[in-house]
């Protein structure tokens, strides 16, 4: 290894151990500075995938002029080689792009227009596997990035991606495969789902939850750890890990589980309630049922909870944390129906 690729790989390990022992939101337009003496390069930007309006945004660019870093936010997501590179997860080299692929607006609007003699692009990952940016970088004035240069993008871009996920967590990343709903709910309020997640009900009923998901949200930012909670939303019944992440956003894992204790969903529902505090009359109207039936809930509650009265069973409910997040009468999925 000559001095200089040496110099290089020890301003890479510099700056992936910064990025690891950071608490605190790193400045992307120090990264890129850094990156630049491990990846010389003419202009390079990162861009933050924003899942709620499902387009790239520019969390720093050097060099780009703004409307080049623009169209290749807009531009490279709609290229067919963007599917490959998230399949890949590795870094895509301009020059190894076969030439019946050297077309379209990124080509035509960036590549050709601004004479770069070779590109790198690496779409970024969270641990968890959602997808939270990219990495572009250009090389003008005959220059090719060589072998050390990808190296050093694969080797870093674990690290790049904590600077652009708003729920990267401080410290060793919290991998959790047995909760496979994985959502963010920014500073903003916004909640966000993975770029490449499937389509799933029961995510989606728990992002429709909105303001009472939020709510939740803001207790654990407020307090400042991880929580276990457990939701309902849409007549589904969640275990929900909520924890603090950079950037005053909330990183929420969940999976789908039964009510506990044998409960059914409805009863479930109206113990969160008398959680709540709430008397008979109003869960009904909350649920949209009699205040006998709340009742006869109630009873079944009781007995199936081995609670002794009202209060007992609101200090278990407490326990379990038990949050009603859609807070209304929810129209029921098939297969986790409540009890009317």
């Amino acid at each position: 290894m000559s001095r200089a690729d040496t110099e290089r790989l020890a301003a890479a390990l510099a700056l992936s151990a910064r990025l690891a022992r950071d608490d605190n939101p790193t400045d992307p337009a120090r990264v890129l500075f850094e990156l630049s003496a491990c990846v010389p390069f003419a202009h390079g930007a990162i861009s933050r995938w924003d899942a709620a309006r499902g387009c790239h945004r520019t969390a720093s660019s050097l060099g780009y002029p703004r409307p080049i870093v623009d169209a290749i936010n807009r531009f490279l997501p709609r290229h067919p080689l963007f599917d490959d590179m998230l399949g890949r997860r590795l870094p895509q080299q301009l020059c190894t792009v076969p030439p019946r692929l050297r077309h379209g607006p990124v080509f035509d609007e960036v590549i050709v227009p601004q004479q770069y003699t070779d590109g790198l692009s690496q779409c970024l990952f969270a641990p968890d596997g959602r997808y939270v940016g990219m990495l572009n970088l250009s090389a003008a004035g005959g220059r090719v990035f060589d072998r050390e240069d990808l190296v050093m993008v694969a080797l870093l871009a674990a690290d790049l991606a904590c600077v652009v996920d708003p729920a990267a967590a401080p410290g060793p990343a919290d991998r959790d495969p047995g909760r496979g709903i994985v959502l963010v709910v920014a500073a903003s309020g916004a909640i966000d789902r993975p770029l490449d997640a499937p389509p799933e009900p029961a995510a989606a009923a728990l992002v429709a939850a909105g303001d009472g998901l939020r709510a939740v949200a803001a207790e654990v930012r407020r307090r400042g750890r991880a929580a276990d909670y457990l939701l309902i939303a849409t007549g589904i019944v969640y275990d929900a890990h909520l924890a603090p992440a950079r950037g005053g956003g909330v990183l929420v894992r969940a999976r789908v589980v039964p009510p506990p204790d044998g409960l059914t969903v409805r009863e479930l529902q109206v113990l969160g309630l008398v959680r709540d505090g709430a008397s008979n009359t109003a869960i009904g109207r909350e649920l949209g049922i009699r205040p006998s039936t709340v009742s006869t809930h109630l009873e079944h509650v009781l007995r199936k909870t081995g609670a002794a009265n009202r209060t007992v069973a609101a200090v278990r409910a407490a326990e379990w944390k038990l949050r009603l997040v859609d807070r209304a009468a929810p129209p029921v999925l098939a297969g986790n129906a409540p009890a009317s």
